[in-house]
C-alpha cells in the first residue's frame, strides 16, 4: 500500500513539474529564442531559458513514479510459493 501511495505522489509531482515546464518555458520558447535571453511578457514577468529546468525534473519524477507503479502492480500479481509438503 505504501508503494502505491509513493507512486501516486511521484506521478502527481511529475504532472506539477510538467505544468511548470510548459507554463514557464514551452509556451514562450519562440520568444525566448528570438530574444536570445529573456522575453518580456504581459503581467510584468520575464520568461527565461531557466524555465527549461522543470522539464528534466518532471521526467525524473515521471520515470520514478512509473517504475514504482510497475513494481507495485507486479508484486500484486505474484503468487505465493507453494507450501512445503
Amino acid at each position: 500500500m505504501l508503494g502505491a501511495a509513493l507512486a501516486a505522489f511521484f506521478l502527481v509531482s511529475a504532472s506539477f513539474f510538467a505544468f511548470a515546464f510548459y507554463d514557464r518555458y514551452w509556451k514562450w520558447r519562440g520568444c525566448i529564442a528570438q530574444a536570445a535571453s529573456s522575453c518580456a511578457l504581459p503581467g510584468a514577468w520575464n520568461a527565461t531559458a531557466g524555465g527549461a529546468v522543470w522539464g528534466p525534473v518532471a521526467l525524473v519524477f515521471l520515470v520514478t513514479g512509473l517504475c514504482l507503479l510497475w513494481a507495485v502492480t507486479r508484486s500484486d500479481q505474484r503468487q505465493p510459493p507453494p507450501p512445503f509438503t
